[in-house]
């Protein structure tokens, strides 16, 4: 049995608490895991009751001024509770999620060398600020190794010579959170799920949405999601004269159940890292239309039209001709959503996570070689 440590800054809704909860799920079956965040929230996701949790429950102070000024000293107060929590508990490894608890982590595998301390990188890294990419170039190089999701973002690192071992894992994704089947009354809705913020881009969606809506009357637009750009999208979609058509769902638990009664599944986001939500969509048997972000994964999962459509990011018109396409296939959507199932499947979140651990104690133990891709996407 292996001692665990998972480190993130909440577990809100969201892509990398997701993958988290389901990793954390997984491993605790045989190993002692542990889950250690700086709010003192619920977990958004169904949680095993064997994973424990620690909530450090430090937050800046309220109020815009104060906020400001106690953010460096809440940031010192949580790197330390992460220090002290690694260096007096014998942990097998350490593996973290996010900007924010990549950057400690980091910062405690310079000081702690004989820790075992992994970090994941959940997005493209070419898209971050020139201050995010500062500590990034500057303290990614200390961890035993950073976890990609795919090449583009393992070949950034080598780029910017990186000595880490570098290695590749897809994200785990939870079956029992995803209908085993569609309703067999599928209603007239596109559907997206994803944060309102910049990132997503659900602005573009619904300006394609508009380009379509006349032609296909009886079709509305589902939007799910909760974040800063609510208020902007509800003025949108009224200057649009959309009320009738586009709606903000917000968010839901096991959403998944919800969106597989629509007709199909749109991922418009400016960039992604590994998104879960669209193989999710795909395991449920949805068609599926996703931006052809840099990273490169919604072309490994959607590799000809039999699966889907792909556009050029933040092109309007392209993601336009994409919905027209599918609701003009209606007759093959079934057949389509099958295909996705079996792509999807590869995912399953036991087996993913099992290359998880084989891939990490290969790096512990020193048997593989630097910058291998581990995964192999051959279960089907």
């Amino acid at each position: 049995m292996k001692k665990i440590l998972l480190l993130i800054p909440a577990l809100n809704a969201g892509g990398a608490e997701r993958v988290i909860v389901n990793l954390a799920n997984s491993w605790s079956k045989n190993n002692d895991v542990t889950i250690m965040v700086f709010n003192n929230g619920n977990c958004f996701y169904q949680l095993s009751n064997k994973v424990k949790v620690i909530k450090m429950n430090i937050a800046p102070l309220k109020g815009k001024i104060f906020r400001i000024f106690s953010i460096p000293f809440v940031e010192l107060k949580r790197y330390f509770s992460i220090y002290k929590e690694i260096k007096r508990s014998n942990y097998n490894f350490i593996l973290s999620f996010c900007f924010t608890t990549n950057i400690m982590a980091s910062i405690v595998s310079k000081f702690q060398k004989d820790k075992e301390i992994f970090i994941s990188e959940r997005n493209d890294p070419t898209k971050y600020s020139k201050f995010i990419s500062f500590f990034i170039n500057s303290c990614y190089k200390w961890p035993k190794c950073i976890i990609c999701q795919n090449d583009m973002v393992k070949e950034y690192f080598i780029k910017h010579k990186f000595n880490n071992n570098l290695i590749i894992l897809p994200n785990p994704v939870n079956f029992d959170d995803i209908p085993k089947k569609r309703p067999d009354e599928i209603k007239k809705e596109i559907v997206t799920v994803g944060r309102l913020i910049p990132q997503k881009n659900q602005k573009l969606l619904i300006d394609a949405f508009k380009e379509i809506s006349d032609e296909f009357p009886e079709y509305i637009l589902k939007i799910y999601g909760i974040g800063p750009l609510e208020k902007k999208l509800k003025e949108q979609i009224k200057i649009n004269n959309l009320e009738n058509k586009v709606f903000l769902m917000g968010t839901r638990k096991k959403i998944m159940y919800e969106v597989s009664k629509s007709s199909i599944f749109v991922l418009p986001s400016d960039f992604e890292g590994f998104p879960n939500v669209l193989i999710e969509a795909m395991g449920t048997g949805m068609p599926v239309i996703s931006s052809d972000f840099k990273t490169g994964i919604a072309k490994e999962l959607i590799k000809n039209e039999n699966c889907g459509y792909l556009f050029e990011v933040n092109n309007k018109n392209e993601l336009a001709d994409c919905m027209r396409k599918l609701l003009n296939r209606e007759d093959e959507l079934l057949q389509i959503g099958n295909n996705n199932i079996k792509i999807a499947q590869i995912y399953e979140a036991n087996y993913v996570s099992n290359n998880w651990i084989l891939a990490i104690n290969d790096v512990i133990n020193s048997k593989k070689e630097k910058n291998k891709e581990f995964f192999k996407g051959d279960k089907l």
